[in-house]
């Protein structure tokens, strides 16, 4: 599919709303409000004008600095964590696990909440905190049921990670304990004898330390999508770890990141009689300013970095910058992509990833975040600009299996519709058309033949539809979510006849997109 289109016919009107599934959505396309953004641009470049006014001494390496940085950032390494409402739940982690690693106790959690919620920095930056307070003292295993999706691959991965470490502690330390040479690895072909030497290298690695409280090497676990190990009848890796970090003499935390709050609810007897039962919940940011603040603050330079910088006031121009942009307020397209993904998903990934574009134009030349660029970014690869390409690409056929879905909605103010029921508008439609062809040419004694598409072939057209996500299934959980958005990715998406399925379109949005010389312009009119 395209993904390039031409913004210039068409703006939006940040102030409009309609109701789907539930969720009240930002409409984009209002031809009134397109002037908007060419005046907002020529503001723009006045105030990019004045605050680059003072910073004409940037070098090239302070730039090469900001955008590591803010990448850095943006790709959740150094977030300002203690100004987001993820700050509580980082400090839970890192006491559990620094009383792992310095008063050798022995923990499992699990950390419940939606994608994009930040689990994943929270885990990562009480991480990098440890280590810097408590360097080479503890061991990191980081496994993914998605990749790893069973016991033994994961087993194997854990031997491989501790071959890995015990490799690079051999070469910065020269120990001489057997566990670290270089000959010996941990894994082996048989995967009992791989688990065997696992818990034998954890046992020894600290054999020459007088206080015994201190011989084992803390060992913290990190999985991710947790729920998938549950899958397993058996749960002999979940069973073993969290056995371990009950019984065992080796100092070991557990801790799952999990998107499904039942998670627990699936995990065998003896594996949930070994679960410390403590979960801790992210929630997602409630409040639209607060999710405005956590998007900008990936985007702000911290004080101690301008202190490192060779122009400090380049620094604080950025900042400033940074600022204008994000208090642009109703009018601009950020906030409407903003708004839109607060809404619904509540991802910062998407506004990260558009900054992350942006980021990549800077250099001495253009020091700070172009906002009309910015407006050309959100257009080309976000959602708002995929629904209108989405529509660019369509056929004949597949456009008219659109407009009589959406015809029929507003006809009978439904908010689903089915293919039984647009394929049923559509010869309504046909047959409204092959009239009003009758009438006209009737005085010429003039025949005329016009193309209908069969019902087969317009079924294949609906499962377009679905693939480009114009309709969507009416779905609640993110489970069910999830499963639809990894179906319609499948080249051979079927949906049935009956299926009741929401648009992401309306009649309005679809009569301004649809270019004048298409055959299903005529009939975008109740």
């Amino acid at each position: 599919m395209s993904s390039q289109f031409t913004s210039a016919t068409t703006g939006h009107n940040p102030n409009s709303t309609y109701k789907n599934s539930g969720t009240s959505r930002n409409l984009i396309f209002d031809k009134t409000n397109a002037q908007t953004y060419s005046n907002s641009n020529i503001h723009d470049s006045s105030n990019k004008a004045a605050l680059t006014a003072g910073t004409s001494g940037i070098s090239k390496k302070d730039v090469e600095a900001v955008k590591s940085r803010i990448i850095s950032q943006l790709n959740g390494g150094l977030i300002h964590i203690e100004d987001s409402n993820i700050n509580s739940g980082y400090e839970t982690v890192f006491n559990i696990l620094e009383k792992t690693v310095f008063q050798r106790e022995r923990h499992s959690l699990l950390l419940v909440g939606p994608r994009s919620s930040g689990k994943s920095t929270i885990v990562n930056k009480a991480l990098d905190r440890l280590k810097k307070k408590y360097l080479n003292e503890f061991l990191v295993i980081h496994l993914n049921a998605s990749i790893h999706s069973d016991d033994n691959t994961a087993v194997r991965e854990i031997a491989r990670q501790l071959d890995l470490t015990t490799k690079r502690k051999s070469d910065e330390e020269d120990v001489a304990s057997s566990a670290y040479r270089h000959e010996f690895t941990i894994e082996r072909k048989s995967i009992h004898e791989t688990f065997a030497n696992i818990l034998n290298v954890l046992s020894i690695s600290l054999e020459n330390v007088e206080d015994l409280e201190k011989k084992h090497t803390p060992l913290i676990f990190v999985i991710d999508e947790f729920e998938k190990f549950t899958s397993n009848n058996k749960q002999t890796l979940l069973y073993n770890l969290l056995d371990m970090s009950q019984n065992s003499d080796i100092p070991i935390t557990v801790i799952g990141l999990t998107t499904k709050i039942n998670a627990r609810d699936n995990m065998e007897k003896r594996v949930n009689s070994r679960f410390s039962q403590r979960i801790l919940t992210i929630s997602p940011t409630m409040k639209y300013p607060d999710f405005l603040r956590n998007a900008k603050s990936g985007l702000l330079l911290s004080e101690s970095f301008l202190g490192l910088m060779d122009l400090p006031d380049y620094g604080k121009v950025w900042n400033e910058n940074v600022k204008n942009i994000f208090e642009k307020g109703e009018g601009s397209l950020l906030n409407t992509l903003c708004l839109r993904n607060f809404n619904t998903t509540k991802n910062y990934r998407e506004i990260n990833n558009v900054f992350k574009v942006l980021l990549s134009e800077i250099s001495t030349d253009r020091p700070v975040l172009d906002n009309s660029g910015l407006n050309d970014i959100i257009w080309r690869c976000t959602s708002i600009g995929n629904l209108q390409s989405a529509v660019y690409s369509l056929s004949d056929s597949e456009l008219l299996m659109l407009v009589s879905a959406t015809k029929w909605i507003e006809k009978f103010n439904s908010p689903t519709v089915n293919f039984n029921l647009a394929f049923a508008e559509y010869k309504s439609l046909m047959k409204e058309s092959d009239h009003l062809l009758s009438a006209s040419f009737s005085l010429n004694n003039m025949k005329v033949n016009k193309r209908q598409w069969s019902k087969k072939a317009l079924r294949n057209s609906w499962e377009v539809l679905f693939k480009c996500n114009l309709l969507i299934e009416p779905l609640s959980t993110s489970t069910t979510q999830s499963a639809s958005t990894e179906r319609r990715t499948i080249k051979t998406v079927i949906v049935d006849d009956n299926t009741m399925l929401l648009l992401d379109i309306t009649l309005d949005e679809l009569n301004l997109l649809v270019a004048d010389g298409r055959l299903a312009k005529k009939f975008l009119r109740l």
